[in-house]
């Protein structure tokens, strides 16, 4: 049942800007979550014999995060980043648990917003607090 919604994080975006490819499988993210089957392994969150499954599909899930971290490394556009595990690990949580607080899902100014508080200011980006 959810492995349509998995087969779309076996291709990566390769837009060829850091940010830009996590702005895109940010809203991937989203996307998926709105579907039938993404709320389906949001309820299986809750159900401790399904742990497996969710820890496996998140992994498939967090995976592009990983590779577009590890591009913008190959491309020069970042220096090599320790915390690109827990910056992909934030993201895919940020969408994924943004509707049960908010209500609805995150539009594309909010994932925008959620890429470049994960960059920190990165690529010379100024943040307002």
């Amino acid at each position: 049942m959810i492995e349509p919604v998995l087969e779309r994080w076996d291709t990566d975006p390769d837009t060829g800007s850091l940010r830009q490819d996590l702005l895109t499988l940010t809203l991937m993210m989203r996307d998926s979550t709105a579907l039938p089957e993404g709320r389906a392994l949001t309820a299986v969150a809750t159900a401790g014999e399904l742990r497996d499954l969710l820890r496996r599909t998140t992994e498939r899930a967090i995976a592009p995060f990983h590779r577009a971290f590890d591009r913008a490394v190959a491309r020069g556009e970042i220096s090599a980043v320790a915390d690109a595990y827990m910056m992909a690990h934030v993201i895919f949580h940020g969408v994924v648990g943004w509707e049960p607080r908010h209500g609805a899902l995150p539009t594309d100014e909010e994932c925008a917003r959620m890429v470049s508080v994960v960059l920190g200011g990165r690529q010379g980006e100024s943040h307002p607090r």
